[in-house]
């Protein structure tokens, strides 16, 4: 059982395709959040998987991806509550 509630809240998480990051995006969804989650591994810019979650690619050593992503960010989800 989940005891954190995180409706109407939204996570950013880098590398949330695999290992600990993808761990971290199953369990704030669980938790009811809406996620963005990046990782250099996604190959279209932005895929909305469902109403809960958004995959992009970032690669976080290229600084136009990084303005890219904080501009998706910032646009898209009003209350980024977990970066």
């Amino acid at each position: 059982m989940n005891s954190i509630d995180l409706s109407h809240q939204t996570a950013v998480v880098t590398g949330g395709k695999s290992g600990i990051g993808k761990g971290i995006v199953e369990l704030f969804m669980k938790s009811g959040a809406k996620v963005i989650s990046a990782d250099i591994s996604y190959e279209e810019p932005y895929r909305v998987v469902n109403p809960q979650l958004v995959e992009t690619h970032l690669d976080i050593s290229k600084p136009d991806d990084i303005e890219r992503y904080a501009m998706y960010c910032s646009v898209k989800r009003e209350s980024l509550t977990y970066w």
